[in-house]
């Protein structure tokens, strides 16, 4: 079978107009300008089809030209891609010879379900998912293959003997500047980088070296899992996208040479901060963990973090960012998400994060501020866990104007705060039951409690349970 990934149309874009395709890399480079976004259901193959295409950028045109910045509309212009024709070969991905993103010379063990590519679909005895597949029966078809292939140089986890992760080493959360089409999304990306290297569909062999200094296109597109797709055998409907085409049922899918991961490696893409003398990449808190007091979305802490990242806060004009995370345990995928926000031009970006650090702290002060007014008691477990069941709710309502709350005074948080009030009716009553006099009086004062805004976090007993990234080595 044929399949050559320049011509067949396996990228999902969402046009200006409202139209929805699938296009080859060719097209879809050469007519950026028409692309409103990458259209995935997931928000994991958008990063990755985005830093593919950035990947090919820069391998095509290298560094951008002085005026780029100035252009960010304009059409990409289809003389930057003549490398793609010429080396229209390494983008196949079936055949006996080079194939895209795969090694050849596997197949001493015995297959896997090509449903490994797809984190969201389960394969062998992996049965608590919302959707379930049977290995040797169900498939994906090639498009599908495509995208997990992908997605390998920034989703792969720690998988075992044998099986390392990707250069990132844990997934972190990726931050891409998005702009009004797809041009220009990759043009705000496209920065000057001094040694670039090369991508590993430009090698020999899909090995890249085991040790020493890896290079900016190296690392965009290093593989940790060596895959080779066994052909298409059956037609029936894809388990990932549903769409009824030839599809592909097995695949070796092995581990890559060990190769000892450079700490100077950096990704442009994600936020890194100072911890205990080390650095690390925020990443997205496993919400499955058991302990205290945790969200879905780790909003403020990421604000924090991201606040404080010139490479990527430093901006003259408004700047819309994709935020992807994907929360993982090893080799147990827990949830992937996405949010869009909007840095405003020439934010005051020590201010806000330290408004967001005391709106942080308020909240994890909160069971201390509805405890037994007995000074020598700590809140009970009851209490904590009482908190803990609202805070979620409140935070969603809070990081849902993320735009906003980056500007936002200190009049504005004590109106944020104001959201507690909805629920502490209820917190109230759980807590203070009964119609004795002292019931009814501590049912008023609960009902009436609010975060208090006016301290940063300074007591090590109310502070809330480490970052999943900060516990992790």
């Amino acid at each position: 079978m044929n399949y050559n990934l320049l011509d067949e149309p396996w990228i999902p874009v969402l046009f200006r107009d409202g139209r929805y395709e699938r296009l080859g890399i060719t097209d879809t480079l050469t007519r950026a300008h028409e692309i409103r976004q990458v259209a995935a259901s997931n928000p994991m193959d958008r990063v990755a089809v985005l830093r593919f295409l950035l990947a090919l950028l820069y391998w095509c045109k290298g560094n951008p030209p002085r005026d780029a910045q100035t252009q960010l509309h304009e059409p990409l212009p289809s003389t930057w891609f003549t490398a793609l024709t010429a080396h229209r070969g390494v983008f196949e991905l079936f055949g006996s010879g080079k194939r895209f993103y795969q090694y050849g010379g596997l197949g001493k063990k015995k297959p896997l379900s090509v449903n490994s590519l797809i984190h969201e679909v389960p394969t062998g005895t992996n049965i608590n998912h919302f959707r379930h597949s049977i290995d040797g029966e169900d498939g994906l078809c090639p498009a599908c293959c495509a995208l997990g292939l992908i997605r390998l140089p920034l989703f792969t986890t720690q998988g075992g003997q044998g099986k390392r992760p990707g250069v990132n080493f844990k997934p972190p959360i990726y931050l891409i500047p998005a702009g009004d089409n797809l041009a220009e999304t990759l043009r705000l990306s496209w920065m000057q980088i001094k040694n670039l290297g090369a991508p590993i569909w430009n090698r020999d062999t899909y090995h890249i070296p085991i040790d020493g200094e890896i290079l900016f296109l190296e690392a965009l597109t290093a593989l940790p899992r060596r895959v080779w797709l066994r052909n298409p055998d059956i037609e029936d409907r894809c388990i990932s996208c549903g769409r009824f085409t030839d599809l592909v049922r097995e695949c070796d899918f092995e581990g890559a040479p060990k190769r000892e991961l450079p700490n100077s490696w950096q990704d442009p893409h994600v936020v890194y901060f100072l911890n205990e003398d080390e650095i690390r990449s925020a990443r997205a808190d496993n919400t499955m963990k058991p302990g205290g007091f945790r969200t879905d979305r780790p909003w403020s802490r990421l604000m924090e973090r991201f606040l404080g990242a010139e490479s990527l806060a430093s901006r003259d004009t408004d700047t819309r960012f994709l935020i992807v995370g994907f929360a993982s345990d090893q080799t147990k995928y827990i949830d992937a998400w996405e949010r869009t926000f909007t840095l405003p031009a020439n934010t005051n970006r020590i201010a806000a994060s330290d408004a967001i650090d005391r709106w942080s702290a308020a909240g994890a002060r909160m069971p201390w501020r509805i405890k037994h007014p007995s000074p020598q008691r700590k809140p009970s477990s009851n209490e904590k866990a009482i908190i803990g069941s609202i805070r979620p709710h409140i935070e969603h309502t809070i990081s849902s104007n993320l735009t906003e709350l980056v500007t936002w005074d200190d009049e504005s948080w004590n109106e944020a705060s104001m959201e507690y009030r909805k629920l502490m009716e209820g917190v109230a009553e759980s807590l203070s039951p009964g119609y004795s006099t002292a019931a009814v009086r501590r049912r008023g004062y609960l009902s009436r409690v609010l975060p208090d805004l006016s301290q940063k976090q300074n007591d090590v007993s109310e502070t809330e349970p480490e970052d999943e990234e900060d516990a992790d080595s």
